[in-house]
């Protein structure tokens, strides 16, 4: 993530938080500068994720100390992010274990702010099962980059906050059902971990892949990345892929995938 990027996302997430907060703050009864928030994210610690503490943790720091900066004499802004790193290490694990470490803290708290406000990325379908005890406790979610199409349920999500621009699982959707059409039945997914388009090829290369065999697809998988690899990571894959499939879904940055294509037109 460039700094003019880190910059724009510490900004949005920001105005995100703090519009929300104002709005909750504005509608309840207390007009108290005490008036406390504690945001809470479920975080990874092990491979590079959508969900993980490397690429999460600095840019919500970086928002929450503008909201102190900002909003300081309004309401007290608590950051806490809960975590097992012996545990949990990757989306799989996340998903596996979100209800326990969630309820676990939830729980186990001792502070009790008059707002409590579940923000994170989204690494898988966790977000669902966040959003499921949350609403339980009327407490507020807000989802960033993986959200799902049950959301839109207000009646069970009522307290759901969707703020990502293009929905992971939108994508997946959209993906899956055009690969159905057609009847596609053998798939090569490719990703390429290089660059600030690295976790999305990690994490959405794996959940496509997930969806696809669920709908009784074969799928193979190849995973590069042309940061660190010496000469053409794709010529192997390609000869691969020319003797078992002929649909190829490509993960990774604009300019990977042009490289990917020319190097096809070689072989």
């Amino acid at each position: 993530m460039t700094g003019a990027s880190a910059q724009c996302y510490c900004r949005c997430l920001s105005l995100c938080w703090s519009t929300t907060i104002l709005a909750v703050y504005l509608g309840t009864a207390t007009r108290s500068p005490k008036f406390s928030v504690e945001i809470i994210s479920p975080l990874t610690t092990g491979q590079i994720s959508a969900a993980s503490m490397t690429f999460i943790a600095p840019a919500f720091d970086l928002a929450m100390a503008e909201l102190q900066q900002e909003y300081s004499q309004v309401f007290h802004v608590n950051q806490t992010y809960i975590y097992n790193s012996t545990l949990i290490r990757s989306c799989d694990d996340l998903v596996a274990n979100i209800d326990f470490l969630v309820a676990d803290y939830y729980y186990r708290r001792v502070f009790q702010p008059n707002l409590t406000v579940f923000a994170f990325s989204g690494c898988s379908i966790e977000s669902v099962a966040v959003s499921k005890l949350a609403s339980a406790w009327n407490q507020l979610v807000i989802v960033g980059s993986y959200t799902d199409m049950v959301f839109q349920n207000r009646i069970f999500y009522p307290t759901v906050i969707q703020a990502a621009a293009t929905p992971a699982g939108q994508i997946l959707h959209a993906i899956t059902t055009f690969i159905s059409m057609f009847n596609w039945t053998i798939i090569h997914i490719v990703g390429d971990l290089a660059g600030v388009s690295g976790a999305l090829a990690n994490v959405g290369s794996r959940l496509l892949a997930a969806s696809l065999k669920k709908q009784g697809c074969t799928i193979y998988s190849s995973m590069v990345n042309t940061a660190t690899s010496t000469g053409d990571p794709f010529k192997p894959i390609l000869t691969e892929i020319k003797k078992i499939a002929r649909i190829v879904s490509f993960w990774g940055h604009a300019l990977s995938l042009r490289k990917f294509m020319v190097t096809n037109t070689l072989i």
